[in-house]
């Protein structure tokens, strides 16, 4: 798969061997992080490195992009790179919204990994909410026009399954320093989930049911700063979120 990868950033232009270490890193490395040894992650893993190896791939400037912002936090590359890369990176993706007029799945899903990545990038940088939220926004957007488009019942790819619970994690995380209810609604937080295997989700773990709680209760403080809700029904639903976080075990439903 290495020499495919080589290959493959032959057609790039002007592709150095830092560019190829990058990509390596990333795809090989750096995805084991992110996609667990799960059958649903492992699908989505081959999804997005097939994404990544396609001509002229939106995830190419991505990609290297997250790599040098990984190895910059262990000191192994300068911070003018990683700034360098990040730029090409968001140009990059900008262009590609910019070009976008319909709903089309297999570039959608490219976009949305490209923004994910980018999110994960800010997230790790300790930037201000102010550069974060507009790419939750705009995964969100994408994600919601992903479902409204599957008219047939089809189920969109796992790597669009497991982008939609990065953005939902990064969501409802970003609610924390913020009084704001999440931009993805509930419902799809983790749609066409069983309540055994949010038990054991690949991207949360056994903490699905608290980073449920932790959605609730950014909607609940968002409502009560709007005025939405009266300081009598914010004692109830905040002493309902109390009783089901005091309740919760994790591993819950599995045999010890």
């Amino acid at each position: 798969s290495r020499l495919f990868i080589q290959r493959s950033l032959c057609l790039i232009p002007n592709a150095t061997p830092l560019d190829l270490y990058l990509f390596d890193y990333n795809l090989f490395q750096m995805s084991k992080l992110v996609f667990v040894n799960s059958d649903p992650s492992s699908s989505a893993r081959s999804d997005h490195i097939a994404l990544a190896l396609e001509p002229e791939s939106l995830l190419f400037e991505t990609i290297m992009a997250s790599a040098a912002i990984h190895l910059s936090l262990a000191g192994l590359v300068d911070q003018q790179l990683v700034c360098t890369k990040k730029s090409r990176a968001l140009n990059a993706m900008r262009a590609a919204i910019a070009r976008r007029q319909t709903i089309n799945m297999s570039r959608d899903c490219m976009v949305l990994c490209a923004s994910t990545s980018l999110i994960g990038m800010e997230l790790s940088q300790g930037s201000p909410l102010s550069q974060i939220l507009p790419l939750i926004r705009g995964s969100t957007t994408l994600i919601m026009e992903g479902f409204y488009a599957a008219h047939d019942g089809s189920s969109p790819p796992a790597i669009f399954r497991h982008c939609q619970r990065l953005v939902a994690y990064f969501d409802v995380l970003s609610c924390v320093p913020y009084p704001r209810a999440p931009l993805l609604d509930a419902d799809n937080w983790f749609r066409d989930r069983d309540e055994e295997s949010l038990n054991h989700d690949p991207l949360m773990g056994c903490f699905s049911k608290i980073f449920v709680l932790m959605g609730k209760a950014a909607s609940l403080i968002r409502a009560f700063y709007s005025g939405q809700v009266e300081d009598k029904q914010v004692s109830v639903q905040q002493n309902l979120l109390i009783s089901q976080l005091d309740a919760w075990q994790p591993f819950q439903g599995r045999a010890t």
